[in-house]
């Protein structure tokens, strides 16, 4: 379980991050202009997925997950990851204002960004945790 000294820690990112995600990504969903036949399927599990990861995790907070060397590369991939997609959202802009006028580049762009910022945010958070855990 998560100790009181963490529970402030671990609230946003229950509480927030996961809510915000899961309603992004079927937001996403619906914006395509013929939503898939299983888009509930979709949200549901992707909803079950992070569900089961946070509380995995959650379960015991003060278990190394992570060597700082992981943490490392969890970074680097995390930058590079959010830099190419960013790059493809951008593409679909412009691809959009010249060729397709439609709704869903415009917000596979917006949903990027708070994916992104979420992403941060979430990597912040275990980031503290991580390094007040100790050696």
């Amino acid at each position: 379980m998560v100790s009181a000294r963490q529970a402030p820690a671990a609230t946003p990112l229950i509480n927030s991050a996961l809510p915000l995600a899961e309603s992004l990504f079927g937001l996403l969903l619906l914006t395509f202009d013929s939503p898939p036949a299983s888009i509930w399927r979709w949200c549901s599990g992707v909803g079950f997925s992070a569900q089961v990861l946070v509380l995995v995790y959650m379960r015991n907070p003060r278990r190394r997950l992570f060597t700082r060397a992981d943490m490392q590369a969890v970074n680097k991939f995390l930058s590079y990851g959010i830099g190419f997609i960013s790059t493809v959202a951008v593409a679909l802009q412009a691809i959009n204002f010249a060729v397709w006028n439609r709704f869903w580049p415009f917000f596979a762009l917006i949903f990027v960004h708070l994916v992104g910022a979420l992403a941060q945010f979430v990597r912040m958070v275990l980031l503290t945790q991580h390094e007040s855990s100790g050696p």
